[in-house]
């Protein structure tokens, strides 16, 4: 009798205080310190993020080289080279009309031969006069008045030579420059690459060269190009090949490749150089469809969470952090770039946190919390070693809780 009494009152006892507690907990405006119960949490990791946007386009050459024809180098001549062609630097594209050089130098060769002529006739001239030089000479140490006269004709002659002589050198010089500018009629190319026009009609340039080095071009849409700058990554692909191709833009035009209209959309014209063509085996032709991802803004090995775990109190941003502490805290956090699901985290959280995914469902921050117990990771044999006094203040901590 006294047994059943003793049970019905610790009963009645345990009945009381859990009715006080659950009063405590669910009286409007209580004081008393909630414990959330929280199953669901996510880690602050570490991963790469990446804001893109995918476009088509096609393979082309990265550049154009022009080259021009110069009037006053003479007249054309004719092509060495055909559309198509493959050239390298040295490679003779076209050639000047050598006929006014050639008139030219047939000219000076002509001064240059008459001046040779007439230093023959003078040398002549001079030998003559120094045999008359020799026949006047005579034992008297005073030269008479006609060796005076032969002497000073043989120094004018002489004279004379030295003049042509000097005109035989301007000629020669003359016509070393000519056969310099006949060099320079035959213009060579400066590049590597493919001919990829030839203007019959001279309108420069006459020749365009395209570089044997692929990119990729194509065009962007008004919301695109407000993205777009020079210097952005890029990836290519091309349907026919299994490799990934990286890449930078290096031109974006601001005006559209078409007229301005208000009847239809204005598309504008980028480019994009390709690093890792050299390790491929086989080369990109150009014409090929490419299929581009423009990498926009991009952050490496940055703290991440899910974008469902940031929201908004106050214009200012926040995250609920499961704490070493035990206590569900509210943290202000500033964000970076989003993702799909994933936020990037620039302050605020270290690598390996806890946070909520979801907000909404926590009652009250800034209050404990507990977690479901995972008996994989229990000890049986101490829980068996616990004496039944201890389970029972343990299960009188927890209610009280």
């Amino acid at each position: 009798m006294r047994k059943t009494t003793r049970n019905m009152i610790i009963a009645v006892l345990c009945a009381c205080l859990i009715a006080g507690n659950l009063y405590l907990i669910f009286k409007k405006d209580s004081k008393i310190e909630k414990t959330q119960w929280i199953d669901k949490w996510a880690r602050v990791k570490i991963g790469n993020l990446a804001e893109t946007f995918h476009t088509s386009g096609v393979i082309t050459p990265q550049e154009e080289y022009p080259v021009y024809f110069d009037p006053s180098m003479g007249q054309f001549s004719k092509f060495l080279v055909e559309k198509g062609d493959k050239v390298s630097p040295g490679t003779e594209l076209f050639q000047y009309s050598p006929a006014e050089i050639e008139e030219e130098r047939a000219k000076w060769l002509a001064e240059k031969e008459q001046a040779q002529r007439e230093i023959d006739l003078v040398t002549e001239e001079v030998q003559k006069l120094q045999n008359i030089q020799s026949s006047l000479k005579s034992s008297d140490q005073t030269p008479s008045a006609a060796e005076v006269t032969v002497k000073s004709q043989i120094l004018e002659q002489q004279a004379e030579i030295g003049k042509l002589q000097e005109e035989v050198k301007k000629y020669d010089t003359l016509l070393r420059e000519l056969d310099q500018r006949k060099q320079q009629l035959t213009v060579k190319s400066p590049y590597a690459g493919y001919v990829e026009k030839i203007d019959d009609r001279l309108n420069n340039p006459i020749v365009t060269i395209r570089s044997l080095k692929p990119a990729v071009q194509g065009v962007l849409n008004e919301k695109q190009r407000k993205k777009v700058t020079e210097g952005l990554k890029v990836k290519v692909s091309v349907d026919t090949k299994k490799k990934q191709y990286t890449g930078k833009i290096i031109k974006v035009d601001s005006y559209p490749e078409d007229e301005p209209s208000v009847h239809k959309n204005s598309y504008y014209p980028f480019k994009a150089q390709l690093f890792n063509v050299k390790d491929s085996n086989e080369p990109l032709l150009p014409g090929s469809k490419a299929n581009i991802t423009i990498i926009t803004k991009e952050s490496l090995s940055t703290l991440m969470v899910p974008s469902s775990s940031v929201f908004q109190d106050h214009k200012k941003n926040y995250v609920l952090v499961l704490n070493r502490k035990g206590i569900v805290e509210k943290r202000e956090i500033t964000k970076g770039i989003h993702v799909g699901q994933k936020q990037e985290i620039i302050r605020g959280v270290k690598q390996g946190e806890a946070v909520l995914p979801h907000p909404k469902d926590i009652q009250k921050v800034n209050s404990p919390f507990i977690t479901p117990l995972k008996f994989s990771d229990t000890d049986k044999k101490a829980i068996q070693n616990v004496r039944k006094k201890d389970m029972l203040l343990y299960f009188m901590l927890g209610v009280l809780s």
